[in-house]
C-alpha cells in the first residue's frame, strides 16, 4: 500500500497553496509533514483524504486514483485532524459508528465501545456529547477511527 502524489497543484482564491508537489510514501514508512503556518500541510492532508480535489496533478492511494474512484481510494486511508470533523452534538459511539460503517459495514456498537475503553476513555464519557468532552478525550475518539476502520494507511 502506498501514496503517490504527482505534480499536485491547489490554489484558493487565486493564491497558490501547493505547486507541482511530488510525494511518494511506501508501505511501512512513517512521514511527518512540517512547515510554517499556511504552508499547505492541512491542504495536503485534505487532498489525500478526498475532502478537497486537486486543481492539477494526480493522487493515488493504494493504487487507486482518488479523483476518478474516490470511494475506493478513501477506503484505504483514515485521517485524524487537528479539529474533529464529527458532529459535536452526538456521543462518541454514535459518531464512530456513522464514520466506521463506510469502512466496515458490520461494525458494532460493542466493537466501538471496547475500542474507546481500551484507549482509556471513561465509561461516563461515552454517554456525553462530543462537545462536553475534554480535548484529550476528543483526540482519543478521533484516534479510535484509525483502529476501528482497519485501513492500511492512517
Amino acid at each position: 500500500m502506498n501514496i503517490v502524489v504527482e505534480q499536485l497543484d491547489k490554489a484558493f482564491a487565486g493564491r497558490c497553496i501547493l505547486h507541482r508537489l511530488d510525494l511518494r510514501v511506501d508501505a511501512g514508512e512513517i512521514v511527518g509533514i512540517i512547515g510554517s503556518n499556511a504552508s499547505g500541510k492541512s491542504t495536503l492532508i485534505q487532498l489525500l483524504s478526498g475532502i478537497l480535489r486537486p486543481d492539477h496533478g494526480h493522487i493515488t492511494i493504494a493504487g487507486v486514483d482518488i479523483v476518478h474512484h474516490p470511494a475506493r481510494a478513501k477506503r484505504a486511508i483514515t485521517t485524524v485532524y487537528q479539529e474533529t470533523l464529527f458532529n459535536q452534538a452526538v456521543r462518541p459511539i454514535t459518531a464512530l459508528l456513522a464514520h466506521g460503517r463506510f469502512y466496515r459495514p458490520r461494525l458494532s456498537a460493542k466493537d466501538v465501545r471496547n475500542t474507546l475503553l481500551s484507549l482509556g476513555i471513561l465509561e461516563q464519557d461515552l454517554q456525553k456529547p462530543l462537545f462536553k468532552l475534554s480535548g484529550g478525550t476528543k483526540k482519543k475518539v478521533e484516534f479510535a477511527k484509525c483502529l476501528l476502520c482497519d485501513t492500511p494507511i492512517y
